[in-house]
């Protein structure tokens, strides 16, 4: 018989906020069912619910296991896994409750292992099995330095460990580092460095790859990951504001590849202090682009959404560039130059 004791039941007519906030860290696995069916605003009380969820963000991190979110069958699910945008836990939604309680279930049945720390559910607007299902459909088995990484990362920094990659971006970036021929690389915003970890396996053996980022606490997580993956070798840390990093590099084509993840108002001086620099042929990848969604949703308006905004806008509306924004992970544009 399955333990159900951490399913928590949340009906069309309760509160999330005062539902999910006596959740306890009690180490057992928790999963959320909640059934949005016969309320008439499906996406207003998914935002609400989200917002609840990083509420409590520091239990879930550690013993979430999922979200399930049952609609009426007129309502297209994707509404509700737009509206949740940055879920904190891996999550599905469906209109019929079986099969979202079965999906909880085999969650609830493998425990928090099942969720792969890296970032489980990062991508926008894709429910937790399409997720899986993308995984399991890359070359290779899950990725253990990745995921101790990622583990240890929200051991010690709790919700914070959602900032990172996933796998499915992870081996996005070390392909594109490979196909691409790239040799010197930089990257903007490093944090514990799972992205650094997966750029570096696709470097050639005196490829080098420098880390812009400001705190020497979170940068210093990654290294004996780096280490065990045989990559510390070709990743330069270079702690302070990232601007002033990009700009004291000479100013001539030299970068081949550029990954950006770091503030999101800064993100429009890297890109430029970047495109000074890049290599003919070079790329520059851009994360975080669909910021959960949150780019089309005319109710979000603060810095970092219309930061993301105005770059999206402007760099599509060049005529120098070859642009091209992907839907993996938090949504990734790539950029060269013509």
């Amino acid at each position: 018989m399955t333990d159900l004791s951490g399913l928590v039941h949340l009906g069309p007519d309760d509160d999330p906020a005062p539902s999910l906030a006596g959740l306890e860290d009690d180490g057992s696995p928790v999963a959320v069912l909640a059934d949005l069916r016969g309320i008439g605003d499906v996406a207003d009380r998914c935002r609400s619910l989200g917002r609840a969820m990083w509420g409590v963000s520091d239990v879930l991190s550690r013993t979430g296991v999922g979200l399930g979110v049952v609609v009426d069958p007129g309502i297209d699910p994707e509404v509700a896994l737009g509206a949740l945008g940055r879920a904190v836990l891996p999550v599905t939604a469906h209109t019929d409750e079986a099969v979202v309680r079965g999906w909880l279930v085999g969650q609830l049945v493998a425990g928090p292992a099942r969720v792969r720390p890296v970032a489980g559910s990062r991508s926008t607007g894709g429910s937790a099995l399409l997720h899986d299902y993308v995984l399991e459909h890359a070359s290779g088995p899950a990725d253990p330095v990745a995921a101790a990484l990622g583990a240890e990362t929200t051991d010690r920094f709790g919700a914070l460990g959602g900032m990172n990659i996933g796998e499915d971006q992870g081996r996005f970036l070390q392909l594109l580092t490979e196909v691409s021929g790239a040799r010197h690389v930089v990257e903007v915003g490093t944090f514990t460095g799972m992205s650094a970890l997966w750029i570096a396996r696709g470097l050639p053996e005196d490829g080098r790859l420098i880390c812009c980022d400001v705190s020497e606490e979170y940068t210093s997580v990654g290294r004996p990951f780096w280490e065990r993956a045989g990559v510390a070798g070709r990743i330069e840390i270079r702690i302070g504001p990232a601007l002033d990093t990009l700009r004291a590099m000479p100013v001539e084509p030299h970068i081949d590849l550029a990954f950006v993840d770091a503030d999101k108002t800064g993100y429009a001086d890297y890109v430029e202090e970047l495109l000074l620099r890049l290599s003919p042929g070079g790329i520059i990848a851009v994360d975080n682009v669909l910021w959960g969604g949150t780019v089309i949703d005319p109710s979000v308006a603060d810095d970092d959404t219309d930061a993301i905004r105005r770059l999206n806008d402007d760099l599509a509306a060049r005529d120098d560039l070859d642009v091209v924004m992907l839907t993996i992970g938090d949504g990734v544009t790539l950029v060269r130059r013509r």
